[in-house]
């Protein structure tokens, strides 16, 4: 982009009163930029995309502004972006154009962990997933000497790396799995309609011994070992199961067996004859007539 006529010539063409007016302004503060000349709108100065601008690049926006160029021509030639050339001509000026602004420190210390540390971070993560940020430390004493475990915990957050308990799933084999993608391709296809009147079914144990809430309050210094605040265990508690059913549009039957029975086949298909009738009138799943346990489809 070609620069305006009167930037088009070297910045001594406007000239040597630019030049006497920045000295006579800044004699201290501001380099001479009377041999400097802008080039088809471009600069050996321009600058790399920072956070802050340097000193002498802020020096230069402010020379070349008391020189009369514009805010495009200043951003040709120092390769800084609009906002910072006008914020840094907005300080010049508030100052009453008698010295160049300075840049005022960030706040909080310097970070502790460099890029590299970061990327061995991230590798670390993603080959590791179990592992603790202090194990990272110990292992990278190089990258991050000098660093506390809780900063590299921070900084696995800030890359987000949080930390989660595992998800605990059934452990299946290879062709229980073909068995489970089988039905999800066969029912897949199903409607809500269709589904809502599938009987589901299963059992469960519960402790009849014993059976106390795991969380009490006691004062601070008191006896841990107060009856009041012990639970009471036994080798073999009684026990008994359940047997209960449900569709999406209510619960069925609920079977309570004897105390300390165990559901083998053979009671299993007692309770289905004496009671899975009923709970398919009760819930409405009659009407279609399906029956799931343990993955498989009863017609």
């Amino acid at each position: 982009m070609p620069v305006p006529a009167k930037s088009s010539q070297s910045l001594s063409g406007s000239g040597r009163w630019g030049a006497v007016l920045r000295r006579a302004l800044f004699p201290h503060h501001l380099p001479d930029y009377s041999s400097l000349a802008v080039v088809g709108g471009a600069s050996d100065h321009t600058m790399a995309p920072t956070k802050d601008l340097s000193s002498d690049c802020i020096a230069q926006i402010v020379g070349l502004k008391a020189a009369g160029h514009t805010i495009k021509e200043i951003c040709q030639f120092t390769g800084a972006g609009p906002t910072s050339v006008k914020k840094y001509v907005r300080l010049w000026r508030q100052g009453g154009c008698k010295e160049t602004p300075t840049i005022k420190p960030r706040p909080g210390g310097i970070r502790k962990t460099s890029k590299r540390a970061n990327n061995i971070l991230k590798r670390t993560m993603e080959s590791q997933t179990s592992t603790t940020a202090r194990r990272i430390k110990e292992e990278n004493p190089g990258a991050f000497a000098g660093v506390s475990v809780r900063t590299v915990s921070r900084r696995l957050n800030e890359l987000g790396y949080n930390s989660y308990k595992r998800t605990k799933k059934p452990l299946i084999t290879k062709k229980q799995k073909v068995k489970r993608c089988n039905f999800a391709k066969k029912y897949g296809q199903w409607t809500d309609e269709q589904w809502l009147r599938v009987l589901w079914s299963d059992e469960a144990n519960f402790n009849i011994t014993c059976n106390r809430n795991s969380r009490v309050y006691r004062r601070k210094g008191s006896d841990p070992l107060d009856p009041r605040y012990i639970e009471s265990t036994v080798k073999h508690p009684d026990t008994i199961m359940v047997w209960g059913c449900f569709t999406g549009l209510g619960p069925g039957k609920l079977v309570v067996l004897p105390p300390n029975v165990r559901v083998n086949a053979e009671i299993y298909m007692d309770l289905l004859a004496e009671h899975l009738h009923e709970s398919l009138e009760l819930t409405g799943a009659y009407v279609f007539g399906v029956f799931f346990w343990g993955g498989v489809a009863l017609r």
